[in-house]
Protein backbone atom coordinates (compact mmCIF):
# COMPACT_ATOMS: atom_id res chain seq x y z
CA UNK A 1 0.00 0.00 0.00
CA UNK A 2 2.82 2.47 -0.39
CA UNK A 3 1.48 5.19 -2.40
CA UNK A 4 3.55 6.90 -5.49
CA UNK A 5 3.75 10.23 -7.82
CA UNK A 6 0.23 9.12 -9.21
CA UNK A 7 -1.51 9.01 -5.99
CA UNK A 8 -0.89 12.65 -5.42
CA UNK A 9 -2.02 13.10 -8.99
CA UNK A 10 1.90 14.06 -10.05
CA UNK A 11 3.65 12.78 -12.68
CA UNK A 12 6.30 10.13 -12.20
CA UNK A 13 9.86 10.05 -13.13
CA UNK A 14 10.69 9.35 -16.89
CA UNK A 15 12.74 5.93 -18.08
CA UNK A 16 16.64 7.19 -19.23
CA UNK A 17 16.11 4.48 -22.35
CA UNK A 18 14.87 6.11 -25.62
CA UNK A 19 13.36 4.33 -27.59
CA UNK A 20 14.44 1.17 -26.31
CA UNK A 21 13.62 -1.87 -28.52
CA UNK A 22 10.84 -4.47 -27.32
CA UNK A 23 12.43 -7.67 -25.56
CA UNK A 24 10.58 -10.49 -27.34
CA UNK A 25 12.33 -13.65 -25.88
CA UNK A 26 10.69 -15.49 -23.50
CA UNK A 27 12.54 -14.78 -19.41
CA UNK A 28 15.13 -17.60 -19.40
CA UNK A 29 13.94 -18.37 -15.69
CA UNK A 30 10.33 -19.14 -16.65
CA UNK A 31 9.24 -16.29 -14.66
CA UNK A 32 5.33 -15.16 -16.25
CA UNK A 33 5.34 -18.41 -18.66
CA UNK A 34 7.05 -21.35 -17.31
CA UNK A 35 6.01 -20.10 -13.99
CA UNK A 36 2.68 -18.14 -14.78
CA UNK A 37 2.52 -17.66 -11.00
CA UNK A 38 5.58 -15.82 -10.18
CA UNK A 39 6.19 -11.88 -10.73
CA UNK A 40 8.43 -11.22 -13.98
CA UNK A 41 9.42 -8.22 -11.87
CA UNK A 42 12.38 -9.47 -9.52
CA UNK A 43 11.95 -13.13 -11.27
CA UNK A 44 14.21 -16.17 -10.33
CA UNK A 45 18.40 -16.41 -10.21
CA UNK A 46 18.30 -19.79 -9.28
CA UNK A 47 15.91 -21.19 -12.40
CA UNK A 48 18.06 -18.67 -14.62
CA UNK A 49 20.98 -20.69 -13.30
CA UNK A 50 18.87 -23.99 -14.43
CA UNK A 51 19.04 -22.09 -18.00
CA UNK A 52 22.43 -21.30 -18.07
CA UNK A 53 23.16 -24.72 -17.24
CA UNK A 54 20.65 -26.85 -19.93
CA UNK A 55 20.26 -24.03 -22.46
CA UNK A 56 16.41 -24.63 -22.18
CA UNK A 57 14.97 -22.40 -23.27
CA UNK A 58 17.78 -20.64 -25.05
CA UNK A 59 21.52 -20.95 -24.75
CA UNK A 60 22.87 -18.20 -21.88
CA UNK A 61 26.51 -17.06 -22.46
CA UNK A 62 27.02 -14.42 -20.63
CA UNK A 63 26.22 -13.16 -17.41
CA UNK A 64 26.87 -9.35 -15.43
CA UNK A 65 26.98 -9.92 -11.90
CA UNK A 66 25.89 -5.96 -10.12
CA UNK A 67 24.15 -5.53 -6.90
CA UNK A 68 23.94 -9.17 -6.04
CA UNK A 69 26.76 -11.90 -4.94
CA UNK A 70 24.96 -15.28 -5.88
CA UNK A 71 28.10 -17.46 -3.98
CA UNK A 72 27.25 -15.86 -0.96
CA UNK A 73 23.51 -14.86 -1.14
CA UNK A 74 22.33 -18.56 -2.69
CA UNK A 75 22.82 -22.31 -2.12
CA UNK A 76 26.04 -24.00 -3.39
CA UNK A 77 28.75 -22.07 -4.25
CA UNK A 78 30.46 -24.97 -5.74
CA UNK A 79 27.71 -26.29 -8.00
CA UNK A 80 27.04 -22.17 -8.91
CA UNK A 81 31.09 -22.34 -10.28
CA UNK A 82 29.95 -25.61 -12.42
CA UNK A 83 27.13 -23.65 -13.58
CA UNK A 84 29.42 -20.67 -14.51
CA UNK A 85 31.93 -23.31 -16.77
CA UNK A 86 29.21 -22.66 -19.35
CA UNK A 87 29.31 -19.18 -19.92
CA UNK A 88 31.76 -17.40 -21.94
CA UNK A 89 31.79 -14.31 -20.12
CA UNK A 90 31.32 -13.49 -16.51
CA UNK A 91 31.36 -9.78 -15.80
CA UNK A 92 31.29 -8.45 -11.72
CA UNK A 93 30.49 -5.09 -11.41
CA UNK A 94 31.66 -4.51 -7.72
CA UNK A 95 33.04 -1.94 -5.08
CA UNK A 96 34.60 -4.92 -3.12
CA UNK A 97 36.09 -8.46 -3.88
CA UNK A 98 33.05 -10.54 -3.53
CA UNK A 99 32.80 -14.43 -3.87
CA UNK A 100 31.70 -13.93 -7.39
CA UNK A 101 34.09 -11.19 -8.25
CA UNK A 102 37.12 -14.18 -7.58
CA UNK A 103 35.70 -16.46 -10.78
CA UNK A 104 35.21 -13.09 -13.24
CA UNK A 105 36.57 -12.67 -16.67
CA UNK A 106 36.06 -8.71 -16.18
CA UNK A 107 35.37 -6.88 -12.84
CA UNK A 108 34.41 -3.16 -13.25
CA UNK A 109 35.53 -1.57 -10.42
CA UNK A 110 32.15 0.54 -9.23
CA UNK A 111 32.45 3.59 -6.63
CA UNK A 112 31.40 3.11 -3.21
CA UNK A 113 27.70 5.02 -2.47
CA UNK A 114 29.59 8.39 -0.79
CA UNK A 115 32.24 8.61 -3.98
CA UNK A 116 29.32 8.53 -6.36
CA UNK A 117 26.00 10.42 -7.28
CA UNK A 118 22.87 7.80 -8.40
CA UNK A 119 19.67 8.33 -10.07
CA UNK A 120 16.84 10.22 -8.86
CA UNK A 121 14.33 7.81 -7.23
CA UNK A 122 10.72 7.49 -5.90
CA UNK A 123 10.08 7.59 -2.42
CA UNK A 124 6.83 6.04 -2.10
CA UNK A 125 4.77 6.40 1.28
CA UNK A 126 2.17 8.43 2.78
CA UNK A 127 3.81 11.82 1.37
CA UNK A 128 5.14 10.15 -1.78
CA UNK A 129 8.18 12.43 -3.51
CA UNK A 130 11.85 12.32 -5.01
CA UNK A 131 14.69 11.69 -3.52
CA UNK A 132 18.24 12.19 -4.38
CA UNK A 133 21.63 11.39 -3.40
CA UNK A 134 24.96 12.82 -4.50
CA UNK A 135 28.54 12.41 -4.16
CA UNK A 136 30.24 13.59 -1.05
CA UNK A 137 33.54 12.76 -1.69
CA UNK A 138 35.75 12.18 -4.85
CA UNK A 139 36.93 8.17 -5.64
CA UNK A 140 39.61 7.18 -4.12
CA UNK A 141 40.56 4.90 -6.71
CA UNK A 142 39.97 4.13 -10.36
CA UNK A 143 36.40 3.12 -9.84
CA UNK A 144 32.96 4.88 -11.66
CA UNK A 145 29.79 5.31 -10.95
CA UNK A 146 27.26 2.63 -12.57
CA UNK A 147 25.28 4.89 -14.49
CA UNK A 148 28.63 5.33 -16.27
CA UNK A 149 29.70 2.28 -16.67
CA UNK A 150 26.34 0.92 -18.26
CA UNK A 151 26.12 4.25 -20.48
CA UNK A 152 29.93 3.54 -21.81
CA UNK A 153 28.85 -0.40 -22.14
CA UNK A 154 26.20 0.88 -24.60
CA UNK A 155 28.32 3.32 -26.37
CA UNK A 156 30.90 0.63 -27.07
CA UNK A 157 28.30 -1.92 -27.79
CA UNK A 158 26.76 0.15 -30.62
CA UNK A 159 23.94 0.88 -28.77
CA UNK A 160 24.85 4.93 -27.33
CA UNK A 161 21.56 6.19 -29.56
CA UNK A 162 19.31 4.61 -26.41
CA UNK A 163 21.36 6.35 -23.78
CA UNK A 164 22.56 9.86 -25.29
CA UNK A 165 23.91 11.02 -21.62
CA UNK A 166 26.95 12.40 -20.46
CA UNK A 167 26.83 13.51 -17.35
CA UNK A 168 24.53 12.38 -13.76
CA UNK A 169 22.99 16.02 -14.55
CA UNK A 170 21.75 14.91 -18.07
CA UNK A 171 20.34 11.73 -16.46
CA UNK A 172 18.57 14.01 -14.26
CA UNK A 173 17.53 16.50 -16.46
CA UNK A 174 15.68 13.41 -18.48
CA UNK A 175 14.57 11.83 -15.35
CA UNK A 176 12.36 15.10 -14.52
CA UNK A 177 11.05 16.33 -17.67
CA UNK A 178 7.45 16.94 -17.66
CA UNK A 179 7.50 16.46 -13.44
CA UNK A 180 7.68 20.44 -12.91
CA UNK A 181 10.09 19.39 -10.34
CA UNK A 182 13.43 20.75 -10.53
CA UNK A 183 17.17 19.03 -9.72
CA UNK A 184 17.78 22.43 -7.58
CA UNK A 185 14.18 21.76 -5.60
CA UNK A 186 15.55 17.81 -4.90
CA UNK A 187 18.90 19.57 -3.32
CA UNK A 188 17.78 21.73 -1.18
CA UNK A 189 17.12 18.82 1.23
CA UNK A 190 17.62 15.53 -0.76
CA UNK A 191 14.66 15.12 -1.34
CA UNK A 192 10.69 17.05 -2.06
CA UNK A 193 7.49 15.46 -1.52
CA UNK A 194 4.71 15.79 -4.12
CA UNK A 195 2.29 16.67 -1.51
CA UNK A 196 1.30 18.12 1.84
CA UNK A 197 -1.17 16.18 2.87
CA UNK A 198 -0.28 12.41 3.96
CA UNK A 199 -2.43 10.10 1.47
CA UNK A 200 -4.58 7.50 3.34
CA UNK A 201 -6.89 4.58 1.91
CA UNK A 202 -10.51 3.98 2.64
CA UNK A 203 -9.75 0.66 4.73
CA UNK A 204 -13.52 0.38 4.02
CA UNK A 205 -14.01 0.50 0.81
CA UNK A 206 -10.83 1.34 -1.46
CA UNK A 207 -8.09 -1.22 -0.66
CA UNK A 208 -6.17 -1.53 -3.86
CA UNK A 209 -5.04 -5.22 -3.06
CA UNK A 210 -3.11 -6.35 -6.35
CA UNK A 211 -4.95 -9.69 -6.90
CA UNK A 212 -7.63 -10.21 -9.49
CA UNK A 213 -10.91 -9.85 -7.41
CA UNK A 214 -8.71 -6.67 -6.02
CA UNK A 215 -9.38 -8.46 -2.19
CA UNK A 216 -7.40 -10.38 -0.04
CA UNK A 217 -7.45 -13.96 -1.68
CA UNK A 218 -8.00 -16.71 0.63
CA UNK A 219 -7.79 -19.29 -2.45
CA UNK A 220 -5.61 -17.86 -4.79
CA UNK A 221 -6.54 -18.95 -8.95
CA UNK A 222 -3.01 -18.51 -10.33
CA UNK A 223 -1.84 -20.88 -8.02
CA UNK A 224 -4.64 -23.35 -8.10
CA UNK A 225 -4.41 -23.11 -11.60
CA UNK A 226 -0.43 -24.43 -11.37
CA UNK A 227 -1.33 -26.74 -9.08
CA UNK A 228 -0.21 -25.43 -5.82
CA UNK A 229 -3.16 -26.05 -3.04
CA UNK A 230 -3.99 -22.67 -1.32
CA UNK A 231 -4.67 -24.75 1.84
CA UNK A 232 -2.43 -27.43 1.96
CA UNK A 233 -3.02 -29.47 5.34
CA UNK A 234 0.00 -29.20 8.13
CA UNK A 235 2.48 -31.78 7.21
CA UNK A 236 5.35 -31.63 9.90
CA UNK A 237 9.09 -30.99 8.92
CA UNK A 238 11.68 -33.89 8.27
CA UNK A 239 12.98 -35.22 10.79
CA UNK A 240 17.03 -34.75 10.56
CA UNK A 241 19.25 -38.48 10.60
CA UNK A 242 21.06 -39.77 13.68
CA UNK A 243 24.03 -37.93 14.62
CA UNK A 244 22.60 -34.75 12.46
CA UNK A 245 20.85 -31.60 12.47
CA UNK A 246 18.77 -29.08 10.80
CA UNK A 247 21.12 -25.83 9.39
CA UNK A 248 19.67 -22.84 10.38
CA UNK A 249 21.15 -18.82 9.59
CA UNK A 250 20.15 -15.27 10.23
CA UNK A 251 21.97 -11.92 11.13
CA UNK A 252 22.63 -9.58 13.66
CA UNK A 253 22.04 -5.93 14.06
CA UNK A 254 24.99 -4.67 12.90
CA UNK A 255 25.02 -7.13 9.68
CA UNK A 256 24.39 -5.57 6.68
CA UNK A 257 23.39 -8.45 4.05
CA UNK A 258 26.61 -10.62 3.30
CA UNK A 259 29.23 -7.81 2.72
CA UNK A 260 29.80 -6.23 6.06
CA UNK A 261 32.18 -8.68 7.14
CA UNK A 262 35.41 -7.22 5.94
CA UNK A 263 34.35 -3.58 6.75
CA UNK A 264 37.16 -2.01 9.29
CA UNK A 265 34.64 -0.40 11.68
CA UNK A 266 32.09 -3.53 11.55
CA UNK A 267 34.65 -6.34 11.50
CA UNK A 268 36.34 -5.52 15.38
CA UNK A 269 32.57 -6.54 16.59
CA UNK A 270 32.68 -10.06 15.41
CA UNK A 271 35.54 -11.86 13.57
CA UNK A 272 34.03 -14.90 13.31
CA UNK A 273 30.46 -17.08 13.79
CA UNK A 274 29.57 -19.62 16.60
CA UNK A 275 27.48 -22.29 16.25
CA UNK A 276 24.52 -22.40 18.53
CA UNK A 277 23.26 -25.68 19.81
CA UNK A 278 20.92 -26.72 22.51
CA UNK A 279 22.66 -26.96 25.83
CA UNK A 280 21.08 -31.07 26.75
CA UNK A 281 22.51 -31.97 23.52
CA UNK A 282 25.40 -30.51 23.81
CA UNK A 283 26.06 -31.98 27.30
CA UNK A 284 25.02 -35.16 25.99
CA UNK A 285 27.78 -35.25 23.22
CA UNK A 286 30.39 -33.66 25.73
CA UNK A 287 30.33 -30.73 24.58
CA UNK A 288 30.83 -27.51 26.93
CA UNK A 289 29.83 -23.46 25.57
CA UNK A 290 33.22 -22.49 23.87
CA UNK A 291 34.35 -26.12 22.74
CA UNK A 292 35.05 -26.37 19.17
CA UNK A 293 33.51 -28.73 17.18
CA UNK A 294 33.34 -29.47 13.28
CA UNK A 295 30.53 -28.66 10.87
CA UNK A 296 30.18 -30.36 7.55
CA UNK A 297 28.00 -31.40 4.92
CA UNK A 298 29.29 -32.74 1.57
CA UNK A 299 33.11 -32.26 0.38
CA UNK A 300 32.67 -28.86 3.14
CA UNK A 301 34.14 -29.05 6.54
CA UNK A 302 35.04 -26.08 8.77
CA UNK A 303 35.60 -25.80 12.66
CA UNK A 304 33.95 -23.64 14.85
CA UNK A 305 33.22 -22.97 18.41
CA UNK A 306 29.81 -23.39 19.88
CA UNK A 307 27.40 -21.79 21.92
CA UNK A 308 25.38 -23.98 23.91
CA UNK A 309 21.75 -22.45 25.17
CA UNK A 310 18.15 -23.54 25.55
CA UNK A 311 16.91 -21.12 23.60
CA UNK A 312 17.48 -23.18 20.06
CA UNK A 313 15.28 -26.72 18.99
CA UNK A 314 17.36 -29.68 19.89
CA UNK A 315 17.23 -31.01 16.32
CA UNK A 316 18.54 -27.57 15.10
CA UNK A 317 21.78 -25.66 14.84
CA UNK A 318 22.53 -21.71 14.16
CA UNK A 319 24.99 -19.66 13.04
CA UNK A 320 25.20 -16.12 11.48
CA UNK A 321 25.79 -15.51 7.71
CA UNK A 322 28.24 -13.90 5.77
CA UNK A 323 31.24 -15.56 7.30
CA UNK A 324 34.29 -18.04 5.35
CA UNK A 325 35.15 -15.66 3.07
CA UNK A 326 37.79 -17.32 0.35
CA UNK A 327 39.15 -13.56 -1.61
CA UNK A 328 42.68 -13.17 -0.31
CA UNK A 329 42.06 -9.66 -1.04
CA UNK A 330 39.24 -9.35 2.19
CA UNK A 331 42.31 -9.54 3.96
CA UNK A 332 40.03 -9.10 7.39
CA UNK A 333 37.45 -11.81 6.57
CA UNK A 334 39.86 -14.15 4.55
CA UNK A 335 38.81 -17.73 6.30
CA UNK A 336 37.36 -16.31 9.06
CA UNK A 337 34.48 -18.22 10.25
CA UNK A 338 32.21 -21.01 8.74
CA UNK A 339 30.16 -20.05 5.46
CA UNK A 340 26.83 -21.73 6.07
CA UNK A 341 25.86 -21.12 2.31
CA UNK A 342 28.31 -24.28 1.62
CA UNK A 343 26.64 -26.67 3.84
CA UNK A 344 23.63 -25.70 1.89
CA UNK A 345 24.87 -28.75 -0.67
CA UNK A 346 22.25 -29.51 -3.15
CA UNK A 347 19.71 -26.92 -1.98
CA UNK A 348 19.85 -24.62 -5.77
CA UNK A 349 17.24 -26.56 -6.82
CA UNK A 350 15.40 -26.40 -3.85
CA UNK A 351 12.39 -23.61 -3.71
CA UNK A 352 9.15 -23.01 -2.66
CA UNK A 353 6.95 -23.42 -5.68
CA UNK A 354 4.54 -20.97 -4.22
CA UNK A 355 6.82 -17.83 -4.20
CA UNK A 356 9.96 -19.31 -5.64
CA UNK A 357 12.68 -18.34 -3.29
CA UNK A 358 14.90 -21.18 -1.86
CA UNK A 359 14.26 -23.28 0.67
CA UNK A 360 17.55 -22.73 2.44
CA UNK A 361 16.97 -24.11 5.79
CA UNK A 362 16.08 -27.69 3.91
CA UNK A 363 19.44 -29.31 5.00
CA UNK A 364 21.07 -31.03 7.30
CA UNK A 365 24.53 -30.87 8.71
CA UNK A 366 26.68 -32.99 10.53
CA UNK A 367 28.43 -31.86 13.81
CA UNK A 368 30.81 -33.44 15.64
CA UNK A 369 33.54 -32.66 18.78
CA UNK A 370 36.86 -31.34 17.72
CA UNK A 371 39.78 -33.36 18.29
Amino acid sequence: FMKGPKDAGKKGLNSIGENLPKVEEKRADGAGWKYPHINKGPGLLHRAFEAIKTGDPYPIKAYIVHRHDPLTGLPDPEAQVEIFKNLDLLVVVDVNWSETAKYADVILPECTYLERSDLIANQKGLKPGFRIRTAAIEPRYDTKPGWWIYIQLAKRLGKGEHFPYETIEDLWEKQLEGTGITVAQIQEKGFITLTDQPIWYDRMNNLPFKTESGKIEIINKKWEDAGIPCLKPYESPEKPPKGKFRLLFGRCAWQTHGMWMNNPALHPYLKENVLWINKKVAEEMGLKDGDKVIVSNGGYKKEMRIFATELIHPEAVFMLHGFGRTVPQQTRAYNRGVADQRLEVGLLDVYDPAGGANALCECFIEVKPAK
